[in-house]
């Protein structure tokens, strides 16, 4: 598609509204594959020796072309944090170049440095465990809220999923606080309908992402400390992630936990 039209669909879902199925379908599509390059790039960062990154990078064409001529798309990458992708970008042969005009950054980000401290074993078991992490239970419904979307019933008895409306998350926080007990409408109440099961995926997503992130602190003679911090009271700035595994795999989690962090 042309840039206008890039433009145009690169957006926020509570932007440009419910859109059809075909759209919703692209949309998810085009995070999927991005979710891959991000995915690749990791598994870069964790010298997984096989993957010839300038080739896997150089030679899908299209990434290159968006990179290098879209600010659409770019602009997309900054919106929705997908820095793995920026991080990949640095391995094309050019990059977009700082506008001085309009004051715009490179696309590409410096790639963090190598890890210092785990071996290429675990850095690698590591780096498979996250990347093997799967939206199990009530997950997937769960990201889709944050991610601006709900699944809804339609007149047939199909689940599908819609643009989420600029009232869903509003309400969901109404609700959590037992302040939206029913609602008339409908449609409204189809969604109330869903909110437990939102709900339980956040709290599953969280739960995993807490037990992977913890069990990394667990290396190199940390366990009595990780067990001492656990049963204390939490305060804040008492504890600081010391795996530089946890840095690199944060950076894709990233989006989710500003989405829920409402940041």
């Amino acid at each position: 598609m042309n840039e206008p039209a890039r433009r145009t669909k690169l957006r926020s879902p509570l932007e440009t509204g419910l859109g059809s199925q075909t759209e919703i379908s692209w949309r998810r599509r085009l995070d999927a594959e991005l979710g891959d390059l991000a995915a690749t790039e990791l598994k870069v960062q964790a010298s997984f020796e096989e993957i010839d990154a300038a080739k896997v990078f150089r030679d899908n064409k299209d990434f290159e072309y968006l990179i290098q001529n879209s600010p659409a798309f770019v602009q997309y990458l900054n919106s929705y944090l997908y820095f793995g992708v920026r991080f990949a970008a640095e391995h094309l042969n050019k990059t977009t170049a700082p506008d001085a005009i309009h004051n715009e950054r490179p696309t590409a980000l410096p790639r963090p440095p190598a890890c210092k401290g785990p071996s290429k074993d675990e850095l690698r078991k590591d780096v498979e465990l996250f990347l093997g992490l799967g939206h199990t239970g009530d997950m997937g419904e769960a990201l889709d809220f944050l991610d601006d979307y709900v699944h809804h019933t339609d007149a047939a008895g199909k689940t599908i999923v819609i643009a989420a409306g600029e009232n869903a998350a509003e309400d969901f926080d109404l609700w959590l606080r037992g302040l939206l007990p029913y609602a008339e409408d409908a449609e409204r109440s189809q969604r109330i309908a869903r909110f437990p099961a939102i709900a339980r995926g956040l709290c599953q997503w969280a739960e995993q992402r807490y037990d992977f992130y913890v069990s990394l602190e667990r290396r190199q003679g940390r366990d009595r400390r990780v067990d001492e911090w656990l049963a204390a009271k939490r305060v804040e700035g008492n504890w600081h992630a010391r795996n530089p595994v946890a840095a690199r795999c944060g950076v894709a989690d990233l989006y989710w936990l500003a989405k829920i962090l409402r940041a």
